[in-house]
């Protein structure tokens, strides 16, 4: 019957638009950083039933081609957007290494002058303005220590892995 064909369209159209909602929440999600996938990955969830995927302008010439610009629009938009939080995050991650290189510069030109020596000899002979860099260099030999009686302690336990015979 007519009835019977018009609640099989509209639960057709229903299930349709969820589809779409799910398609559109992962994309949200993968911008705002809750849902890590690979592009292929995100290809594929973003991928029709009918195996198409909705990045491009090939939305079908019927009623719901406008539907299908518009998803494709946003997920273009959500893409572009997550390049530029993939390129923000890179400026950070620059910025970060430079002010590790640029800490670990400070503390090697510090080794170069007496300031370790005068420090483990008297702490009276380091002048006030050199004991924060006197105190970060000690954290670095520390950790160094730490981490070279790691090695040792391994190469003691386990001899063929350390190269020794």
């Amino acid at each position: 019957s007519a009835e019977g064909r018009r609640a099989g369209r509209a639960r057709a159209a229903a299930v349709e638009a969820d589809e779409r909602c799910m398609r559109l929440q992962v994309v949200h999600d993968v911008v705002a950083g809750r849902l890590e996938v690979s592009q292929e990955d995100l290809r594929m969830l973003l991928a029709k039933p009918d195996g198409e995927v909705e990045l491009g302008a090939e939305a079908a010439p019927n009623e719901q081609a406008q539907d299908g610009l518009g998803e494709a629009r946003l997920v273009r938009e959500a893409m572009e957007e997550l390049d530029e939080l993939h390129a923000d995050r890179l400026v950070e991650l620059k910025a970060f290494c430079d002010a590790a290189l640029a800490e670990k510069e400070l503390l090697l030109q510090a080794l170069g002058t007496d300031l370790l020596t005068r420090g483990l000899k008297d702490i009276g002979l380091v002048p006030q303005v050199e004991q924060p860099l006197l105190s970060r260099l000690l954290k670095e030999v520390d950790q160094l220590c730490i981490e070279r009686m790691a090695v040792a302690d391994t190469a003691a336990r386990h001899p063929l892995e350390a190269g020794r015979p």
